[in-house]
């Protein structure tokens, strides 16, 4: 949700208590300059990826290693696309709370 939802594709799978999150950016050639990525605050500030009902909350990025927690938006349980998007403008999320460090 936000004012940048549509420029994002996202699918979730779910086997039992195992979740599964890929997120992409999409369409951002008017996001930002030739060249550059669509990272971060500038770009993905207020941009939330609504969760299902049933998701968890905690989530480890398997490219980066880095660790999200979802919020309260108002609408539901989100993720907040500035975090996802700080490095890569992909993700791949699964479920967990350990940090590991892939070199970002």
């Amino acid at each position: 949700s936000g004012p940048q939802g549509d420029r994002v594709v996202a699918f979730a799978r779910k086997l039992d208590q195992e979740w599964v999150l890929v997120l992409a950016a999409r369409f951002y050639s008017q996001l930002t300059e030739p060249e550059t990525l669509p990272l971060g605050e500038r770009v993905w500030g207020g941009n939330f990826l609504m969760l299902p009902e049933d998701a968890p909350g905690n989530w480890r990025e398997t490219l980066t290693g880095s660790l999200h927690q979802s919020i309260e938006t108002g609408d539901g349980q989100g993720l907040p696309l500035a975090e996802v998007f700080r490095y890569l403008p992909v993700a791949l999320l699964t479920v967990g709370n350990e940090k590991r460090e892939r070199g970002l």
